[in-house]
């Protein structure tokens, strides 16, 4: 039930009652009165009627008396009217059959009494001379009950009425007070449950009036640095608020209460009781509160979205490193190429010329200069691997390959902190991108470096080892004697942007990235550390299934026909002319090698003179590159088409690394080894089953 329905219950139960004791009050007592008059007139006419009678009785008078008592029919209510004698025996009557039977003469005065419709009245008669009679009077009761009923219903009526009337009005009442209690518990609840939100809102909420704090919820207790609301109740609101876009002494709260709009302050510094203060942005909102005029004032703690932004524009400072880095790795393989080639020549060309007895010092010279050049070359070949932008083609992963090449790029942060300790598990391929696996361990060894202090490497050391686990899968592991992790830094070691490391050295979304590179490859990431004992990444990846083949071109059946005896002609065709020139001195005793700057000029060159066994072509080139030029001689000479050789120095457009992974030719990065550039160029001749064009001429 509801609150009304027991409020008018509560209203109309006591009035009801109230109403039923009245209604019987006035139906009893408007009765008895009844009752008490009929019995007053019935016995004083009985009285007149017995002194009427007298002196006719007196005188024997049968028929003046029968007269008299017909006179007494004009009472409406007479039921019946009889004189007896002492002994009973009826001397006059008016319907004598209604008397009783038995009616006893009274001593003194009139005897009443009530039957069930008639009232009868028993007078004595006394004459003068002394002769004794009785009267009686018989009265119905039938009007004095139309009388009574007639009564009580009029009683029924009013009483009803005013039952009615106060029920009704009861209900109005109880419907009002209801609905008024409802809303009164309606609006407690949602005023419970707004200061239940404001309470649990992590923005800090100021409530001002009169320029001084009413009310602070927790989270401004929590900026502001104080204890509880009252040690920043009843202060000036301006002052824990530094706005600079409005000045020094300007109070903003001016402009909320004189232009009734809210004000939004994006730079603001919450000022805290010890001094320091803390980036904000706050909006001044009007409003009632306590029945008087306030402002609200929501401060948002600008800390974590200013550092997250920092940590993206350095994250995106990074990518475009790694951008420029491809550029650069590009540029230096051309000059790298004809560094390593000429190198070989010198070491071939000294050894010829001095018959195996060259000076051992200028011999060491260039193998160092060799050797330098080498790790240059794979510094770049890591660097490209790296910051290549894939597709997510799924493809065959050499983990040993990436590990080197991630090992390159983090050996200038490894070698002050520790000695690298490397162990090959001989593991298999795994299926990903090289890029991304690079970028992971990339990632995981620089991490290892930078948790072990500089300037002491022969007492640490950072070890690397492939392996397989006993379940299969191709474990990575990376383990250092650094400081460790905090325990309860482990679990959110992954959560992007979070960093243990000093503002400025770490963005926080190394791991959160590795993390995803490795779990969308169907791997994990372990960790085990302890606080000042190193720490332990594994990275777990499911090895290649045996049907997966490898993607890309599948060379031609090698003929086994007899390399020719006379020596092959090559065209080199590279925009840098040095290229050219190192690969001809470097062959200058197997092949006749030629070289064209241009892909334009090699084309002119090939329609003059197309008698080339081979053509080593650079594959990006001004104008005109070599897919362009691939092309054209595959029109005009299908069969050298066959025999191209495709240098590359990277940074390759979506539409070449399409090209390279469609044709079955041969394609070596930029710079190469000259073995590799050989066995390429014996390769397409033997695969061409043709004889050189020059067998004849330089025979």
């Amino acid at each position: 039930m509801t609150s009304a329905g027991r409020l008018f219950l509560l209203s109309v139960l006591p009035l009801a009652a109230a109403c039923g004791g009245l209604f019987w009050f006035f139906v009893v007592r408007l009765d008895l009165a009844a009752d008490e008059a009929l019995e007053r007139r019935a016995a004083s006419n009985a009285a007149a009627v017995a002194r009427g009678v007298a002196a006719s009785f007196e005188y024997e008078d049968a028929g003046e008396v029968d007269r008299h008592l017909e006179s007494l029919a004009e009472l409406p209510d007479l039921h019946y009217a009889a004189v007896l004698t002492a002994d009973g025996r009826v001397f006059g009557a008016h319907r004598p059959e209604h008397r009783p039977e038995v009616i006893a003469r009274p001593r003194d005065g009139a005897r009443l009494r009530w039957a069930p419709d008639v009232l009868h009245v028993v007078a004595p008669i006394q004459t003068r001379g002394g002769r004794e009679g009785t009267l009686a009077m018989g009265f119905s009761l039938a009007e004095l009950r139309s009388e009574r009923r007639t009564t009580m219903l009029v009683v029924g009526a009013a009483v009803g009425m005013v039952l009615a009337g106060g029920g009704f009005v009861a209900w109005l009442l109880a419907h009002y007070l209801g609905r008024r209690r409802a809303a009164e518990a309606a609006q407690r609840r949602s005023e419970e449950s707004f200061r239940a939100l404001i309470e649990t809102l992590p923005d800090a909420i100021l409530i001002e009036r009169d320029g001084r704090v009413v009310y602070a919820n927790p989270a401004a207790v929590r900026h502001l640095g104080v204890s509880s609301p009252a040690a920043i109740y009843g202060r000036p609101a301006a002052a824990l608020l530094r706005v600079s876009a409005h000045g020094g002494a300007h109070d903003p709260l001016v402009d909320l209460h004189v232009v009734g709009h809210p004000v939004s302050l994006p730079d603001v510094q919450l000022v805290r009781p010890d001094g320091t203060t803390l980036a904000a942005e706050v909006l001044a909102l009007p409003l009632v509160f306590d029945a008087a005029p306030a402002g609200v004032l929501v401060a948002r703690d600008l800390t974590e979205r200013r550092r997250i932004q920092a940590q993206l524009i350095h994250a995106d400072r990074m990518a475009s490193m790694g951008t420029m880095a491809a550029g650069v790795a590009h540029e230096i393989n051309n000059p790298m190429a004809y560094v390593t080639t000429n190198l070989s020549f010198a070491l071939d060309e000294l050894e010829r010329r001095t018959g195996g007895q060259a000076d051992d010092e200028v011999r060491q010279a260039l193998h160092e200069a060799l050797e330098g050049a080498e790790r240059v070359r794979h510094i770049v070949q890591s660097l490209k691997t790296y910051s290549r932008a894939e597709d997510e083609t799924i493809v065959p992963v050499d983990v040993e390959r990436a590990l080197d090449a991630a090992i390159s790029m983090a050996r200038a942060e490894m070698r002050t902190r520790a000695e690298l300790v490397r162990t090959r598990g001989g593991v298999p391929l795994v299926s990903g991108q090289e890029s991304r696996l690079v970028q992971v361990l990339v990632n995981l060894l620089t991490n290892a470096a930078q948790a072990i202090p500089a300037g002491a490497p022969e007492q640490n050391r950072i070890e690397v080892e492939t392996a397989v686990s006993t379940e299969g899968m191709v474990v990575v592991s990376v383990t250092d004697t650094g400081s460790g992790i905090a325990p309860e830094h482990v679990a959110r070691l992954f959560d992007p942007f979070f960093t243990t490391k000093p503002v400025g050295e770490g963005t926080g979304l190394g791991l959160s990235i590795c993390h995803g590179i490795v779990t969308g490859l169907g791997g994990e990431i372990r960790v085990s550390s302890q606080p000042g004992a190193g720490s332990r990444f594994e990275v777990w990846l499911p090895p290649r299934p045996a049907d997966v083949s490898t993607t890309g071109a599948v060379p031609e059946p090698v003929l086994q026909s007899p390399i020719p005896d006379a020596a092959p002609r090559v065209l080199v065709v590279d925009d840098e002319p040095r290229i050219a020139a190192s690969i001809s001195r470097l062959f200058a005793r197997e092949m006749h090698v030629q070289g064209e700057a241009s892909a334009r000029r090699a084309l002119a060159r090939l329609g003059d003179d197309p008698m080339f066994d081979a053509v080593v072509c650079d594959l990006m080139m001004p104008e005109m590159g070599g897919i362009e030029l691939y092309e054209e001689i595959r029109h005009r000479w299908p069969k050298l088409a066959r025999r191209v050789v495709f240098l590359t120095g990277g940074a390759f457009t979506p539409e070449a690394a399409a090209f390279l992974e469609a044709v079955p030719n041969p394609v070596l990065s930029k710079p190469f080894d000259p073995e590799e550039l050989r066995a390429a160029i014996e390769g397409v001749l033997r695969r061409s089953g043709d004889q050189p064009a020059a067998a004849s001429r330089y025979a």
